[in-house]
């Protein structure tokens, strides 16, 4: 038994199409165009458009990432992947480039906005749960690797896109389902964190997961621009040549407006932290022994002597100091924690995975969540702030750790 990679669009899609919407799904999608290459664009512009089970399948996937982050179950993120149905939205902003037309470009987006939508709340239901009932799925750390831009993301949804296109204009009535799952993953997990973080009030999964679903986003739409291209249906008029330059200048901006990642990448490129030596005893000075001369009355004999009378030797003594308690950030595959200034406040700093850091004495409980003051080493100086007790690793022992 194998798994199927693609599925055959039923032939009696388009016949349950009301005709008025089929006419204009026609007009938007092979308007100006060569005759040779309309048919295939109409035939394209159908796989784009979304339908009622679009939107279920989207809200059930939704559903699944709920239950996937109450759990901290990765298996079942994949599963919520593997839900969402086929993303012909996000197919159809890349064909709205090569049509060139605006509206069709908005009803694809429309549809697309409405179905994530639908993910975004699943994630935001899970997150209210969690807050209210749930406060153990506040500690994951599953879910915080779909908040992170990775490299292995990157090329994962690269190449979804890259074979959807291929796979779609090599015969528009089949749906590749192997290709749609990379998308989806890319996708769909990252406005499922989103929602989440918002619901529970975890930092650094709203806005970040949103972020990272515009990022992904703009340059899925980039990629199927340009693979397009190459298989010979190059973008027609402005509005093609600049819809995906515009979507992934607008994700840039954002990136660099609202997230953390410059300064990710300054920590990166930096020196390792200088750690901070531990607080040692202080001897005080010896002071060294004087030699004092004592007359001695004359005896019969007329000899003089002379006695050594030794001073008094202070003690050395060590002034007592607290053990200091070390520890090493550890946040999974996040690849590092943000630092704040104070529990769930403004964010002062991003160090990585390793850094070793001083733990202070202060403990603070926020909506169940422990949060830690901790002193960082930054260069030849240190930061105080403050970080979640679950992304920390103790180097020292300490008593009620």
């Amino acid at each position: 038994m194998t798994i199927p990679t693609s599925e055959p669009l039923p032939p009696e899609d388009r016949q349950n199409v009301p005709p008025a919407r089929r006419r204009r799904q026609d007009r938007l999608a092979a308007r100006h165009l060569p005759a040779a290459q309309a048919e295939l664009v109409k035939a394209l512009s159908y796989q784009a458009t979304p339908t009622i089970g679009f939107y279920l399948f989207m809200a059930l996937a939704g559903l699944v990432f709920a239950v996937a982050a109450l759990l901290d179950a990765p298996a079942l993120f994949i599963l919520a992947a593997l839900v969402a149905p086929f993303l012909g939205p996000v197919f159809g902003l890349v064909l709205a480039a090569r049509v060139g037309s605006g509206r069709f470009f908005l009803t694809a987006l429309v549809g697309l906005l409405v179905g994530f939508g639908l993910v975004f709340t699943g994630g935001l239901l899970g997150g209210f749960i969690a807050k209210a009932f749930w406060p153990q799925a506040l500690e994951g750390q599953s879910i915080r690797t779909h908040a992170v831009l990775t490299i292995p993301d990157v090329v994962l949804l690269s190449l979804g896109i890259i074979l959807t296109v291929y796979l779609l204009v090599r015969n528009p009535n089949q749906r590749p389902l192997a290709a749609n799952a990379a998308l989806t993953y890319s996708l769909v997990l990252p406005v499922g964190t989103a929602g989440f973080g918002l619901g529970s009030g975890l930092p650094s999964l709203f806005p970040d997961g949103l972020i990272v679903f515009v990022i992904h986003l703009a340059g899925l739409v980039l990629l199927g621009v340009l693979t397009l291209a190459l298989l010979g249906l190059r973008p027609r008029g402005w509005f093609g040549y600049t819809l995906g330059s515009t979507l992934l200048l607008l994700a840039v901006v954002v990136m660099l407006l609202t997230s953390g990642l410059l300064t990710a990448f300054s920590a990166q490129v930096a020196l390792p932290p200088t750690p901070i030596p531990a607080p040692s005893g202080t001897l005080s000075p010896t002071p060294e022994p004087t030699l004092t001369l004592t007359p001695v009355a004359p005896t019969p004999s007329l000899t003089a002597t002379r006695t050594l009378i030794p001073s008094e030797t202070p003690t050395p003594t060590v002034s007592p100091q607290p053990t200091p308690v070390w520890a090493v950030i550890d946040a999974g595959q996040g690849g590092g924690a943000w630092i704040r200034k104070e529990p769930n406040g403004e964010l002062l700093i991003t160090v990585l995975n390793g850094t070793l850091v001083q733990v202070l004495p202060d403990l603070v409980v926020e909506d169940y969540i422990n949060w830690v003051h901790v002193l960082v080493p930054y260069g030849q100086t240190s930061i105080e702030g403050w970080i979640l007790r679950s992304l920390l690793q103790t180097a020292t022992p300490a008593p009620d750790w």
